[in-house]
């Protein structure tokens, strides 16, 4: 790189010198000539030059000083002589003035060109600095080398001008300004100004190009790993491999005969949409896709774009419609820019990638229906649709008559064909689908003749390369067998290119022309004659167990899911303990079984058997495990051997438990892949075939059978007898969760009758095992621990067919259904209850709502063994437990047998608790009261739980005086070493006392919370600062954070507040309240900038980031400092992504940025600027790592942000883009309330809310937010039990919330809608107090009563949360929006009719096109 430097600015000042020779009459300097080096040669000859002018400088500096200063004082005499004397008779004798002065004038005009001389040098310095980094750049521009070529020439004209000036001196110089002489040093310096001046405006300019040029490739790159990240590039590669692969194998001219179908020809020419080919397997349909897909792109190079997708058995899990969809696209982008660019902008808003209706309409029906892409029509080719699995079938089929609908209206858009090809079988759904259609759908069927010819081809290529024989037989009679072998084989082939390379692969060793012939007189007849040929190959073969075979093709056959490498792995070692399975199972499974099985490692994508219909493996059977089975034989007798030699060494002592040792060691040592690896069939007809085949060469499967044996290994790893080697566990994976999850799936299936004819063996092992697993308390906590569904369990477990089904396999005294559900549930049913009650906990905690269900299903098959009992889906057991009175549930309870002592009563009343209906609340009261009810004995510890557990019941009813006794009665019980209880009932006393109005005692209880506590505590602070801020005490407050600063109080540091500001979102908002009131807002500035300070010293980013947007809303809010909160809230979320302090800036800047928006829209590029923002601070989170974004899931800040930049879209009319910006809100919603969890339902309602109301449809965000008013209340205390740290319910969980209990008619509440809402305001007036309650719609959380709604508007709230001109919609009174009836809660619709949230909510997913 130095050399060629060298040389260009070597070449450069070649050239420099020729021009300055050129243009002046003076000679060049000989030591001008000399090559440059890179920022070397030209600095030095700067240097000489520099060095020889300040010694002719220097020589004459002393008498041109003194010349210098006597002038200059001569000349400031000479202005003010001239003066005077003007005004004189002597007038005339200012022309010799004038004269001197001109004198004077000439040697200063010499000096500062001089001056100026010295100065050059140092920019020409700084010119060949800037030479040498042109030139590390690589070859120079050729203007900018004209620039520079200049510029050197400039430069050695100035040299040129400084030797001369040292010839002559200062004299002869001063003199020739005196005559008028041109100053041609001045002159070349305003030159090399000009020059370098040239020389920065082009470098300004090419800087400029460069930036926009790597800011254009930037943009390329970002649009490029966009679509790579979301357009399934690792599916398109690999497809592109199995294509290149099907197209290179495919014989040449084969498939051909496609072209003389009329239907194929007519869909060629756009007649129709969409075109379906059927034939059987093994006809050569994957062959005839890639010879489609040839023939497209041959014929329709620049008219149309040719895409494709192979769906193969081995990956059929994973190429959903999805990744299908996804991969096309990908292909279109490669080769159509128009559509790429569009593919560009979907993916910057990849919300409307969400499932394959979206994907379709948003990358295939949209963009192909535009005239700019549709005039290339799109051709798609979808192989192996039977080969995707039935529910991906079904959503394949339907997009296809979709795309034929959409054509039905609109002749030629979207321009798209779509062929598909599969088996016949796929033909019932296409007719299904297309059923009551004028139109039929158009299909064409592979028949034998079509692909006879292209069959006989490929047996002649296979004849010709692969029977030996023929090469070693005389030319004659290798012709004559030849001509027969093709002839035999090409009439019984049926077609089926299957059938002829099966039967190839059966010939091609033969070493007699009588073998062959005898060989191809029974051809095999079908596909189920062929799988038999392929096991009588493998059976000839050997070298394997066929037990081990059989084993796999059961599991693999009757399995639920599909089994991971190392689960198959386990069924193998279990089927014969003395043996270690299969080595190198993977790789057997690939090679030798290949015909049958696949393997998907989803972590390096590889698959087995890519080839068509899943029997690549055929070929190399033989010579393969020939070769295997003698190198297995040997090396077992090796291993034989040696071990006989070192029994006798060792004296036959010591080497069996070493070998023992090393077994162990290698089931520590798991292949990883044995995780992620699953196994399957390598094509649905391997599965069929076994499933429904008889027996050949012992190879099959006898499907009833099948499901007992797993039904019985799942037993036995479920009640811990399951075989073990050397007394250990199994590794994992072990079969305990399938064994879980499936055995009674599998159980439902075994024809009891049947097994016990015809294998009373394995009958009566299940029978025991059953018994063992129903009757034995210690299996039950196994079994439960490791179901995935509880819900589906116990469907399942309490169905009626199962109850027969188990009655059958143990026998008992009963003489009904009723007798047989005790003997079988009865212990099962008194072990969980025993494990409830008596908070029996060993690793494994039984929820207690679940229990109860459990014991309903359990006495419902009791009571009604004739109906069946269910759950309804998709409800949380809490809301269904409802249903279930208390008192039935003390009967069930006592039913079991269990004697009530006080731990079972806290128990139960922690239950009944959680089911949060009036009269299971105050059934748990009644529990809780049996811990110190008269007669009990006297045991301080359970009075002081039943009081304590008695005093929040009493709370959540709304008995505050009630509960404010039983929580002081439990503090005095309290041990010291109780420090969390105490601090929980003192905040308990705090809340219920301000809920009362009794401002003292609630500052005594909080007070005395913070202050008792032996350590620095959250909860304590948190209380105490929230009964300051309800009471008014502002004061208060200010002074208790003052410490903070002067760090007097070593309890409350800057670290400690920031803690309690991450988890208690009010903390700022309080105290910036407190401070603004007392006048000393400079405090809680200072206080968020000792926290941050303190968190950034300590390297805690979420901290700090909370902290800074605290001081950017106390900027906003308090100071009225709008642009200093923006450049605040940016930067956190610039600097501190994904936290909870950039969620909290996220929220702030998207109202702030859509109100600009909206408030310049007179100003079309201005609005447009804050909505770019708004669109970039979107870009942020979606940009964000997956982990990343989970951090801060619950407040779901993309969603939200792109909701309202739709409704910015919807304002504007363009109500496509507001859709898609909306949907993923709309979507998040539904899946959170039709999930069976009941703690997001109230988010749940209001995000629902937030997205209809941006959306236009006021209607039904009335009704999502009418929704949330029954789950307030509920949800308000959870969070308080939640915030005051209450730990006293070892069954808490989140999901506890009060269930929507109060009525509302047509008309209003039947009794006091009890409404709790938090003001935004901070008014400090009471719920009760509301007149109404309204929520900002463009702000998130901003909610305000009716009088901080007015001082809103008015503009004279204490501080600034939200912009006046927002608008707000009411929530508060009800209007008879939502009703209870005896079913649940009623929707009154626009219409007026009533209807259920359910079918509500059904309405709404149907409308924005979202599966539930």
């Amino acid at each position: 790189m130095d050399d060629d430097k060298s040389a260009e600015l070597a070449q450069l000042w070649e050239e420099a010198v020729s021009d300055y020779n050129n243009k002046s009459n003076r000679p060049s300097a000989g030591r001008w000539k000399t090559m440059v080096a890179p920022d070397v040669d030209l600095n030095k000859l700067v240097e000489e030059y520099e060095r020889d002018f300040s010694r002719f400088r220097n020589s004459h500096a002393k008498f041109w000083g003194v010349f210098k200063t006597t002038m200059t004082q001569l000349r400031k005499l000479g202005k003010v002589a001239e003066a005077g004397i003007g005004l004189t008779p002597f007038a005339p004798a200012t022309v010799i003035l004038q004269a001197g002065l001109f004198l004077v004038d000439c040697g200063s005009a010499v000096t500062d060109t001089y001056d100026s001389l010295e100065d050059l040098f140092k920019r020409i310095r700084d010119i060949a600095d800037r030479l040498d980094e042109y030139s590390s750049q690589g070859a120079i521009d050729h203007k900018l080398r004209k620039v520079i070529t200049k510029l050197l020439c400039t430069v050695l004209d100035v040299f040129g001008e400084v030797e001369t000036a040292i010839k002559r001196g200062r004299g002869k110089e001063m003199m020739r300004r005196v005559v008028g002489r041109e100053n041609k040093i001045q002159s070349a310096l305003d030159q090399l100004d000009d020059m370098v001046r040239s020389e920065m405006n082009l470098i300004t300019a090419k800087t400029y190009a460069t930036t926009r040029r790597m800011d254009e490739e930037a943009e390329a790159e970002r649009s490029q790993d966009r679509l790579q990240r979301l357009l399934c590039t690792t599916a398109a590669a690999d497809n592109e491999v199995f294509h290149a692969g099907v197209d290179s194998t495919r014989i040449k001219n084969s498939a051909g005969w496609i072209r003389e179908e009329k239907l194929f020809e007519n869909w060629i020419e756009m007649e129709f949409p969409v075109l379906w080919i059927l034939g059987k397997p093994g006809t050569g349909k994957t062959y005839l896709a890639s010879w489609v897909i040839q023939h497209l792109r041959k014929e329709r190079a620049g008219s149309g774009v040719t895409c494709y997708f192979y769906i193969r058995e081995g990956m059929n899990t994973q190429h959903t419609p999805e990744v299908i969809l996804k991969t096309i696209a990908n292909q279109i982008t490669e080769s159509y820019d128009a559509y790429r660019n569009i593919a560009v902008a979907i993916c910057k808003d990849p919300k409307s990638l969400y499932g394959p209706e979206s994907i379709w309409d948003s990358l295939f029906v949209k963009p192909f229906r535009t005239d700019l892409v549709a005039a290339r029509p799109l051709f798609v080719v979808i192989d192996g649709v039977d080969e995707a699995t039935p529910e991906n079938q079904e959503l394949l089929v339907k997009m296809a008559k979709n795309l034929s609908d959409l054509r039905l209206k609109s002749r030629k858009l979207p321009a798209i064909q779509l062929l598909l090809l599969g088996r016949p079988d796929l033909d019932y759904n296409v007719s299904k689908t297309w059923r009551g259609e004028r139109r039929r759908p158009n299909i064409i069927y592979v028949q034998p003749s079509s692909t006879s010819a292209d069959v006989q081809r490929f047996i002649r290529q296979r004849v010709d390369e692969g029977i030996a024989l023929l090469k070693k037989l005389r030319p004659r009679d290798a012709k004559r067998l030849r001509r027969e072998i093709i002839t035999r084989m090409s009439d019984s082939s049926e077609g089926m290119f299957m059938l002829a390379k099966l039967m190839l692969t059966e010939i091609k060793d033969m070493n007699k022309p009588e073998l062959i012939l005898k060989a191809l007189e029974r051809p095999p007849q079908g596909l189920e004659d062929m799988f038999k040929r392929v096991i009588t190959r493998l059976m000839v073969v050997g070298g394997f167990d066929k037990d081990d075979l059989n084993e796999m093709i059961m599991w693999v056959a009757c399995a639920k899911r599909d089994l991971l490498l190392g689960e198959l792995d386990l069924v193998l070692k279990l089927r014969d303990l003395e043996q270690n399975g299969i080595v190198g199972l993977e790789e057997e499974l690939r090679t030798r079984f290949g015909s049958f099985f696949s393997v998907a490692n989803p972590d390096t994508n590889l698959v087995a058997n890519e080839e068509e219909d899943g029997i690549s493996a055929i070929d190399g059977v033989g010579e393969w495990a020939v070769a295997d089975d003698s190198d297995s034989t040997q090396w077992n007798d090796i291993d034989s051997v040696d071990t006989t030699d070192d029994d006798e060494a060792a004296g036959g002592s010591g080497l069996e438990s070493e070998d023992e040792e090393n077994e162990d060691d290698e089931d520590d040592n798991v292949p990883p892949e044995f995780h992620v690896a699953t196994v399957k069939f390598g094509h649905a007809s391997v599965g069929q075939y076994f499933r429904t085949a008889a027996f050949h060469e012992g190879i099959g499967l006898d499907i009833n059978l099948a499901h007992a044996h797993i039904a019985l290994t799942c037993l036995l790893f479920l009640t811990g007898n399951i075989p073990k080697r050397n007394k250990r566990p199994w590794r994992e994976p072990d079969l305990l969760e399938y064994s879980a999850d499936h055995f009674l799936d599998h159980l439902i299936e075994v024809n009891p009758e049947a097994l016990k004819s015809l294998h009373p063996t394995k009958f009566s092992e299940l029978s025991f095992e059953i018994s063992v697993l129903f009757r034995d308390p210690a299996c039950h906590p196994r079994w439960l621990r490791s179901v995935s569904d509880r819900a589906k369990f116990l469907c399942q477990l309490f169905d009626q067919n199962m109850l027969s089904r188990l009655q059958e396999y143990v026998p008992g005294p009963w003489a009904g259904a009723e007798d047989a559900s005790e003997y079988l549930f009865g212990p099962f049913a008194q072990s969980l209850t025993k494990r409830w009650l008596l908070y029996i906990f060993d690793g494994f905690l039984l929820d207690g709502v679940w229990v109860v269900l459990f014991l309903h299903g359990y006495m419902s098959t009791r009571r009604h063994p004739l109906q069946q009992w269910t759950l309804p889906p998709n409800r949380p057991l809490e809301h269904i437990a409802e249903s279930i009175p208390p008192e039935e549930i003390r009967q069930m309870i006592s039913q079991c047998g269990l004697e009530m002592n006080r731990s079972a009563h806290l128990q139960l009343g922690y239950t009944l608790k959680r089911i949060k209906t009036r009269r299971h609340l105050d059934a748990a009261l009644e529990e809780f009261r049996q811990l110190y009810a008269p007669g009990q004995s006297n045991s301080l510890r359970y009075e002081q739980s039943g009081r304590e557990a008695e005093a929040w019941a009493l709370f959540e009813l709304e008995q505050y005086e009630e509960a404010i006794s039983s929580a002081s009665r439990a503090l005095e019980l309290c041990t010291s070493y109780q420090a969390e209880v105490k601090l929980g009932l003192l905040s308990l006393i705090t809340q219920a006392n301000l809920n009362l109005g009794n401002h003292e005692p609630a500052i005594a209880a909080s007070t005395v919370a913070w202050e008792s506590m032996p350590y620095a505590s959250q909860q304590a602070l948190r209380s105490l600062i929230c009964a300051h801020h309800e009471t008014g005490r502002f004061n208060a407050t200010v002074e208790l954070i003052r410490p903070i600063l002067s760090q007097e109080n070593p309890r409350l540091t800057a670290g400690f507040l920031g803690s309690l500001m991450m988890d208690w979102g009010h903390t700022a908002e309080f105290i910036s309240i407190a401070c603004a009131k007392t006048g000393e807002l400079e405090l809680a500035r200072d206080v968020y900038m000792a926290v941050a300070a303190h968190s950034s010293a300590v390297g805690d980013g979420s901290k700090r980031a909370k902290a800074n947007a605290a001081l950017a809303m106390l900027y906003f809010g308090f100071y009225r400092d709008e642009q200093t909160a923006i450049e605040m809230w940016e930067s956190i979320v610039k600097d501190d992504p994904g936290t909870w302090g950039a969620v909290d800036a996220s929220f702030a800047l998207a109202a702030l940025y859509f109100t600009k928006a909206t408030n310049t829209e007179a100003e079309a590029n201005a609005s447009r600027s804050w909505v770019s923002k708004l669109e970039e601070l979107l870009s942020r989170w979606e940009s964000l790592d997956l982990s990343t974004r989970r951090s801060v899931q619950r407040r779901i800040p993309t969603e939200i942000i792109s909701a309202l930049l739709g409704r910015w879209y919807a304002e504007r009319g363009e109500v496509e883009l507001a859709r898609a910006k909306i949907v993923p809100l709309v979507r998040l919603a539904i899946r959170d309330l039709t999930d069976r969890d009941n703690s997001n339902d109230l988010d749940a309602y209001s995000h629902l809310a937030q997205a209809l109301l941006n959306f236009g449809d006021r209607k039904n965000g009335e009704i999502a937010y009418a929704l949330t008013k029954p789950l307030q209340k509920s949800k308000e205390l959870i969070d308080l039990e939640k915030n005051l740290g209450i730990s006293f319910n070892p069954e808490r969980s989140a999901s506890d919330r009060e269930p929507l209990a109060k009525d509302e008619t047509a008309t209003g509440p039947v009794e006091p809608f009890n409404f709790v809402g938090c003001c935004d305001g901070w008014c400090g007036r009471q719920d009760v107090e509301y007149r109404s309650f309204s929520i900002c719609e463009v702000c998130v959380d901003i909610e305000f009563c009716d009088v901080c709604l007015q001082k809103q508007k008015e503009g004279k709230l204490l501080f600034r949360v939200c912009d006046p001109q927002h608008p707000f919609i009411e929530v508060y009174p009800p209007r008879g929006l939502v009703s209870r009836g005896p079913d649940g809660y009623m929707v009154r619709t626009q219409d007026g009719q009533s209807i259920s949230v359910h079918d509500w909510l059904d309405g709404i997913s149907r409308e924005w096109s979202i599966t539930t």
